[in-house]
């Protein structure tokens, strides 16, 4: 015999929703750039800091970023702590 749920007891399912689908999806998808995109920092041939967007675990906007000439990172920061980085690293050079 099938036991018959009532619409309060559906509702307590935790049946995952599509909009839980792309945020996991769109999580997965900045983890994999912020991959790509270290992957990329050892290839790549520059004097030119590499700098790109990522996502944190709550989905906040990070930044991050490497120099290719002091061999120096940053990761995870505000777009204001990014922008001290870089000027910090200009007024080195100068």
């Amino acid at each position: 015999m099938k036991s018959q749920l009532s619409w309060n007891d559906s509702r307590n399912l935790n049946i995952p929703t599509h909009q839980s689908f792309q945020t996991k999806q769109r999580r997965f998808s900045y983890k994999l750039n912020d991959v790509w995109q270290h992957v990329l920092t050892h290839f790549y041939v520059s004097s030119e800091p590499r700098i790109w967007q990522t996502e944190d675990s709550l989905g906040r906007t990070a930044w991050s970023a490497y120099d290719p000439t002091t061999k120096r990172s940053i990761e995870q920061v505000s777009a204001p702590e990014l922008r001290i980085w870089l000027e910090e690293r200009y007024y080195q050079s100068v």
